[in-house]
Order: C-alpha cells, then structure tokens, then sequence
C-alpha cells in the first residue's frame, strides 16, 4: 500500500470512530444519587472476638454520625471532621450496596473522612508486654475511590476511579482526605458489580490495600424499569411507597 493510500485509509478510521463516539451517547432512564463517605471504623467479625481495630468502610451519610455529638452528618454538616466520625450506633458495620436498574445512571458522591494518618485506632500505648505490638492494618496512603468493575463511565475516565496513566494527575480521579468529588456511571447491563477504592490496591493484610480493611461493596443493576427499596422495610411500607423514589439504598 502507498503512502498516500495509507494516510486516506488512516482518515477513513479516524473518522469512523469519531463519528462512533460521538453516536454513543449515554441516555440515562433516571439518575440515581448516592452521597457515600469512606471512614475508619472497628470491625467486629464473630462473637469470639476477631475484629479488625483498623477497619474501613463506606456508608451513605445519612447512616454516619459525629463521634462526639453523635448527630448524624446529614443533620449536622460540621460534624463531618476527618477521623472524628463513625457509623450509626443502631447500623451494624457491613458492606454497601447501591441499586440501580439497567439504563440507569448512577452518580456517586463520595466524600473521604479517612483519619489523616493509617491506623487510627492503634492500640499499642494501651498494651504490655509481651503484647506490645503495633496494629498496623492499613495502609499508608489516605487517598480513596469508588470503582465500580464492569459498569461504564459517562463524563471521562476519571469516572474509573483508578490510578491509570493520565487519571492519576489529570482531572484527578482519586480523593484525598477531607475532599470529595463525584463518579458518574451507567448501567448497561444487570448484574452485581464490585465496588472498592483504588487508593491503596496494595498493602496491608493479604496485600489487598484499603480491600482487606472492609473497603468496598457492590452495585447490584436490576432489570430494566426496576423499583428500588431499602432491603429492610415492612408490609405497610411497601404498600405506601410511590413510584417516584430514587434512592439507591443500602
């Protein structure tokens, strides 16, 4: 092939992928919010005492409250100090889950309230020999994310939540402590998606970075046109709920 063939069949390309993406644009059937906080929290595993002091977790901030006042953030918007805040005392710690149905955006909001040093909850001035150890769960980086595998992103790549080439420094797809932004993301297909930061994917036990810590969760994508409800609700409020509601649950 000449050169000059070459370069017009290299143009035809071009032109056929931009036109591609310029034809994908992603029409959402509604947009579901979630306004998600990341925080240290203890983690309790069984009745016999395995826990993990330096846990993690994300929650929706309505189900996180002030350490000290004990109001919850939605209430109390000042009382969203990094470090200083835990989950509901009446919320058991578990992972999240957010649901959609397929066609559905789904935008996440999340906020990190991480304590600014790993290991909040070290416990090693309080021990005696032979004892004395350090509880050094976490890992040390304070940056954290929201991505989502296998659900596609709608502004840019920086809807990943990842630290890949460019993501990592332009726009910037991670939250450092005491910030927040938001991921946008669509529904394609249903299913149950694997929801974990990014921030720290490596370290800490099994070196599974803030994972190993209780750092993730899932979005589960309903069929097409699905109504979404909290997962504990009685008769009488599923028989008064309307078909307006776009909470994404937990």
């Amino acid at each position: 092939m000449g050169s000059k063939n070459f370069w017009k069949l290299t143009a035809t390309v071009t032109a056929l992928a931009a036109a591609t993406q310029a034809g994908a644009v992603i029409s959402c059937a509604r947009t579901i919010t979630a306004d998600v906080i990341a925080f240290d929290q203890s983690i309790m595993f069984n009745r016999l005492g395995a826990a993990n002091v330096n846990g993690m977790m994300y929650a929706l901030r309505r189900d996180v409250v002030n350490r000290s006042s004990r109001v919850p953030l939605t209430l109390d918007p000042a009382g969203a100090v990094p470090g200083e805040v835990e989950l509901r005392p009446d919320k058991r710690p578990r992972p999240i889950v957010l649901r959609v149905a397929a066609g559905d955006c789904l935008h996440v909001t999340l906020t990190n309230l991480l304590a600014p040093q790993a290991n909040p909850f070290n416990e090693r001035p309080n021990r005696v020999p032979p004892f004395n150890v350090d509880i050094n769960e976490q890992a040390a980086d304070r940056h954290v994310g929201f991505h989502v595998s296998g659900m596609q992103l709608v502004t840019s790549i920086a809807d990943d939540s990842s630290m890949v080439g460019r993501v990592v420094i332009d726009p910037g797809s991670l939250v450092p402590v005491g910030q927040s932004r938001t991921y946008r993301l669509f529904a394609e297909k249903e299913g149950a998606f694997l929801a974990q930061s990014y921030g720290a994917p490596f370290g800490s036990e099994g070196t599974q970075g803030n994972s190993a810590n209780g750092l993730f969760g899932q979005v589960n994508v309903q069929p097409k046109g699905a109504r979404i409800f909290r997962s504990a609700v009685t008769e009488e409020e599923m028989r008064l709920v309307t078909t307006g509601t776009t909470d994404a649950g937990q």
